[in-house]
């Protein structure tokens, strides 16, 4: 893997903390999909799930498993999680329509 790959990672497979925040705020989206939606239809709901982290992850150029080791990673680094998911739900609240923040 070169120096310059797209996918902003480093050496360990690690994620760019930019990039893993837009993945996980994509995941949290999906993920509130499913729970509003999994009432109706539970199977195909998870089918669709399942199938939308693909997407994600093909999306950003990403396997599960960088998303995996990352997630590790940033676990394992409390600052760092406490950050990531601060920029995730401003990254969430920043693009809900302007109606529904009131």
């Amino acid at each position: 893997m070169s120096c310059s790959d797209s996918n902003l990672k480093t050496k360990e497979n690690i994620l760019d903390k930019t990039l893993f925040e837009n993945v996980l705020k994509e995941i949290q989206l999906a993920e509130s999909t499913f729970k509003i939606s999994k009432k109706k239809d539970k199977t195909s709901t998870e089918e669709l799930l399942a199938s939308t982290y693909s997407e994600i992850y093909k999306k950003n150029n990403i396997s599960e498993l960088d998303f995996f080791t990352s997630l590790n990673f940033y676990s394992e680094n409390p600052k760092e999680l406490e950050e990531v998911y601060s920029n995730v739900l401003e990254l969430l609240i920043s693009e809900r329509p302007i109606t529904d923040q009131k």
